[in-house]
């Protein structure tokens, strides 16, 4: 299922900000969804999936280091030591991705 995000116009320098505080969130609230699967594999088995997970990971944090850079580089400061910073599961993802669909730590299953 592909879903859709609503684009809104940057203005300014303040919305360009805001835009990648919100970025930086999205892709920290992603993180312990991938982590909490790759560390439920067992250590030797499923190397595929544990390898695969482990490139989202780190493709994960790069987005959200570069994004705290750029975030430096207009003007701004990344906000990451809040409590409303925190993902909270279950629960959705930042900006109302995914439609509002609640999202679980588990363990990696077919499902």
């Amino acid at each position: 299922m592909a879903y859709r995000i609503s684009a809104k116009r940057i203005q300014d320098p303040a919305g360009l900000r805001a835009a990648l505080q919100s970025a930086i969130q999205l892709e920290h609230a992603t993180l312990p969804l991938y982590l909490t699967a790759m560390y439920s594999i067992k250590d030797g088995s499923n190397t595929g999936a544990y390898s695969i997970l482990r490139s989202v990971v780190m493709e994960e944090m790069l987005h959200f280091a570069l994004a705290c850079n750029i975030l430096n580089a207009v003007g701004g400061s990344p906000v990451i030591n809040t409590p409303e910073f925190i993902p909270k599961f279950p629960g959705g993802l930042p900006m109302g991705i995914a439609g509002g669909k609640q999202f679980h730590l588990r363990k990696l299953s077919i499902d």
